[in-house]
């Protein structure tokens, strides 16, 4: 839901911009994996201008598309 009010506010933002100096590393695998999430459901793009450098997280090209989290389907996976 973070990553989403920023998207839709700002249209792009920073990975690197989503972490706090106090935040523990299990928080920072879920922001990542939130990230994902949001790649692979919602066509939300990530750009990474050269190797190991921050990547961008930027909203879809169809401003229309709802990118926020619909937390009941994430919760159905097989593991």
């Amino acid at each position: 839901e973070q990553i989403h009010a920023i998207l839709r506010e700002q249209g792009s933002v920073r990975f690197s911009a989503l972490l706090r100096p106090d935040l523990h590393r299990s928080a920072l695998v879920g922001m990542f994996l939130a990230v994902l999430e949001l790649i692979r459901h919602y066509r939300v793009e990530v750009r990474q201008p050269e190797l190991f450098a921050d990547f961008e997280i930027v909203a879809p090209a169809d401003s229309t598309t709802n990118v926020a989290v619909n937390f009941a389907e994430v919760g159905d996976y097989e593991h």
